[in-house]
């Protein structure tokens, strides 16, 4: 268990004063100084936490996850009723169109989409 209250401000104090020594040097300081070794590893553990140690992996995985969410999210779906809009006749060529422009990696947003669609088809018809 962690310690508490007026240890836990002596914790972070000891833990200050320990910055810019490396994980070894800390711990034959702590040592020198006869403090146990339950409350060495809680100053350490302050220590790794106040410099980011700790938070590190949990903020890399983060960064990974907002990436991949953010790809998912950038991705544009358009529907029959933008097809519609184009001036399109609903019809069995609107599931091939979303189908194509919904995979196209090279489209970014609804300008992109649009060109794309007017480009490669006209009147309902493939070019």
């Amino acid at each position: 268990a962690p310690v508490s209250g007026a240890a836990d401000f002596a914790a972070v104090k000891l833990a200050l004063l320990l910055r810019g020594l490396n994980l070894d040097e800390q711990k034959q300081w702590l040592s020198r100084m006869k403090i146990s070794r339950k409350v060495s590893q809680e100053i350490i553990s302050v220590y790794r936490f106040i410099n980011g140690e700790i938070m590190k992996p949990a903020v890399d995985w983060s960064k990974n996850f907002l990436k991949v969410i953010n790809v998912r999210r950038a991705r544009v779906f358009i529907s029959g009723r933008f097809l519609m809009d184009l001036g399109f006749k609903p019809g069995p060529l609107y599931k091939k169109i979303i189908t194509e422009v919904n995979r196209n990696k090279e489209i970014k947003n609804l300008r992109d989409a649009k060109k794309f669609i007017l480009e490669k088809y006209k009147n309902g018809l493939i070019l």
